[in-house]
């Protein structure tokens, strides 16, 4: 009977020590083990290097990385880190975006310059092709006026061709033919031969252009009318003393080129002459001598 109590009182001191102090310490770790554990600290690893500081237990302690494998992943560490990767992705993502699209500007502005030049040079090249064919209508118009000149006397045509600017006197007479050139150039004064021999030394096909633009230049600077009284009045009696078709043919020209002037010239000749190169063109160009005639009742 004594005994059976006794072992009561054993039971009873082990059994108040196992709930009263070993459960909530145990409790404790392992509740402390798992807080450490959701915040991060390696727990096991902890667990691990003390054991193998205990002189016996570090038998049985595996050694760093002996068969102990990769220690487990912090759920909640492991989701920081990938809402980290996740936002640096989505800034790389956002930074590519923002190349492409700035790739995607300059290759619109690229494609813009590209669109004006290629107008440019279409623009360009309408512009040669118009001042081409304009310079093939004048190379004919001249040809035509130095043959008409070249079929007069040399005297009256040198007369006529004094008159007119170095440039285009020197053009007509390039279009000519050498004896006939020679002919005229011997009749004109010498300082205005000597001039125009100078430049037809100097003309030919690669320049041609140029000495047009010049002569151009020069008709548009007389185009207001500006000649001298004298100039017309001499010009007038040149044409008077003519046969009324060549002046006519030749004033038709003067009027494609430079209306002002042959409209002066017609006003400077005589009632009796006038009438006649009028009637003469009117055989030619009925509308040119309805102009002509308007033009001088106008002045």
């Amino acid at each position: 009977m004594a005994k059976s109590n006794a072992e009561k009182q054993t039971y009873s001191a082990l059994e108040r020590f196992l709930y009263i102090v070993l459960l909530p310490v145990l409790f404790t770790m392992v509740l402390v083990g798992v807080l450490l554990t959701l915040f991060g600290y390696d727990v096991k690893g902890a667990l691990l290097d003390a054991g193998r500081n205990i002189p016996v237990v570090r038998q049985f302690v595996p050694e760093s990385g002996d068969g102990g494998g990769q220690a487990p992943t912090n759920p909640a560490s492991a989701a920081l880190l990938l809402e980290e990767r996740v936002a640096e992705l989505e800034s790389l993502l956002a930074g590519k975006n923002a190349e492409i699209a700035a790739l995607q500007s300059d290759l619109a502005s690229r494609d813009r310059i590209i669109a004006e030049l290629e107008a440019g040079v279409e623009q360009m090249l309408l512009d040669r092709e118009q001042e081409a064919e304009a310079q093939e209508e004048t190379r004919s118009r001249l040809k035509s006026l130095a043959g008409m000149y070249a079929g007069m006397s040399a005297s009256k045509a040198a007369s006529i061709l004094e008159q007119m600017t170095m440039p285009e006197l020197v053009l007509i007479l390039y279009e000519m033919g050498a004896a006939e050139r020679g002919d005229i150039l011997a009749r004109m004064e010498p300082a205005v031969a000597a001039e125009a021999s100078l430049h037809l030394k100097d003309l030919s096909e690669a320049n041609w252009a140029e000495f047009e633009r010049r002569a151009r230049e020069g008709r548009n600077g007389q185009d207001d009318g500006s000649a001298s009284a004298l100039t017309e009045a001499e010009l007038a009696g040149t044409f008077a003393a003519m046969e009324p078709a060549s002046a006519a043919k030749i004033l038709l020209e003067l009027k494609r080129q430079n209306g002002g002037r042959a409209v002066a010239i017609l006003a400077a000749m005589t009632d009796q002459a006038r009438s006649r190169v009028l009637a003469a063109i009117a055989d030619t160009s009925p509308e040119d001598a309805a102009a002509l005639a308007d033009q001088l009742g106008g002045r």
